[in-house]
This record gives C-alpha cells, structure tokens and sequence, in this order.
C-alpha cells in the first residue's frame, strides 16, 4: 500500500471515530512533495474544532496501530483550530510548509486563509 494511501486510511478512520470534531487532515512533508525515502515518516496535519487532550490520543493510537500494521510511521500533527489560525496570521514555517505542500485528505488549510 502506497504512504498516500496509508494516510488516507489513517484520515477515514479519525474522521470514522471523531465526526464533528475534526475540521482538516492534510498530508504534508516529503510524502506529500514525492520526495520521501525509505526512513520517511507520514506526516499528517489533523485540525480538531478544539484542543482536546483525550481526542488527541485516541487520534495518536490510532496512527499507531496502523503504523505497527503497514510498518510505516504515521506521525501526525494535531493542532486546534485557533492554533492554526494563529499560525496563519504570523506564517510560521510549519504553517507556510503546509501551504505550500499539502495534499488535502479532509479539507484544505486554504480554507482559512481568509479568515487569517
């Protein structure tokens, strides 16, 4: 199974279990960039409505347990929807990376450009 694929499994099954909590999952990093070499991990920005501890590890084993499955490492990132705005308006390097490189598997972080 291809790492995209991979991370759009990872995305069906969080977005399964946390309908409603969860605004975006986007691939980024250098699976995304088509760039990624047999050591690379499958880094998976995961934007929830609200900071919530127990959703972001239930989110955490779940990358996990496909991770231990398909023996590539899903490392996602998991950021509150302020979070990201804040990121947004002073364009931190993560937040600039993620524009530039996503791969959109629930949403776009585009989306909240316009509200940055």
């Amino acid at each position: 199974m291809s790492r995209e694929k991979i991370a759009k499994d990872f995305a069906y099954r969080i977005l399964s279990r946390f309908e409603g909590e969860i605004e975006k999952v986007i691939l980024f990093g250098s699976v995304a960039r088509g760039e990624s070499g047999t050591n690379s991990d499958i880094d998976v920005l995961v934007v929830t409505r609200q900071k919530d501890i127990g959703i972001m590890k239930e989110i955490c084993g779940i990358a996990f347990e496909i991770s231990i499955c398909r023996f590539d490492d899903i490392s996602p990132k998991i950021y509150s929807h302020d979070e990201i705005l804040r990121g947004l308006q002073v364009r931190t390097p993560f937040v600039e990376e993620i524009l530039n490189n996503e791969v959109p598997l629930h949403g776009s972080i585009q989306d909240y450009a316009a509200a940055a």
